[in-house]
């Protein structure tokens, strides 16, 4: 019994330790299993756009420091995760990385922020990434007439750079002309849902 409080107060000092460096060890006869200090996450609009055979991430920061790395990682199933992707920090609030060659289905991509004192993660954003399916619009900056073609029916919603919608509508397959001149000059999010092949395709739109 002697031994094994002895034993047992060595442990409690390992791991007392080890938290004080910023790593602790939870020890078990099997295995021992390193526990990673968090750090809060400070990400700000995260956001997923999808261009021709390619997934374009953008993302900013509260704070600049470059001693943070961020890791892109991407998953097919929503629960398993990859990196496909390093991007370090230097010194910048702003940050994107395009995925050249994104698998097709419902795929989901999250920012793995890494420090000195820990990590932290981003929200998950999701897109679904269809095989042949076709649609588009242009031009891009736009004057008055948006021209969108699809070979399915699409719902197509613009917002502005707060997030507020200003306009929804929805397309038959085909060619369709699309009057914005209303909109004011600056810089929008276009999204196009295809319902049929439960496609998103969201981008930046520009209007002159």
């Amino acid at each position: 019994m002697k031994s094994l409080l002895i034993i047992f107060s060595v442990l409690i000092a390992v791991t007392i330790s080890r938290a004080q460096s910023g790593l602790s060890f939870l020890y078990s006869p099997l295995r021992y299993l390193a526990v990673a200090d968090t750090i809060p996450g400070n990400f700000i609009n995260f956001t997923i756009l999808e261009n021709t055979g390619s997934i374009q991430l953008e993302w900013a920061v509260t704070t600049k420091n470059s001693n943070i790395y961020f890791a892109v990682e991407r998953s097919d199933n929503g629960s398993s995760f990859t990196v496909i992707g390093v991007v370090k920090n230097e010194s910048h609030t702003s940050f994107n990385f395009r995925d050249e060659a994104p698998p097709k289905g419902l795929i989901s991509y999250r920012l793995k922020q890494i420090g000195s004192t820990g990590i932290a993660y981003s929200q998950v954003q999701s897109t679904q990434v269809a095989g042949n399916v076709s649609c588009k619009f242009y031009p891009n900056p736009v004057d008055k007439m948006l021209i969108v073609r699809s070979d399915q029916p699409v719902e197509l919603s613009i917002s502005d750079g707060l997030g507020k919608q200003v306009l929804l509508t929805k397309l038959d397959a085909g060619l369709r002309i699309l009057d914005v001149s209303l909109l004011e000059p600056g810089i929008y999010f276009i999204s196009l849902y295809q319902k049929e092949a439960n496609r998103i395709i969201r981008d930046k739109l520009i209007k002159k």
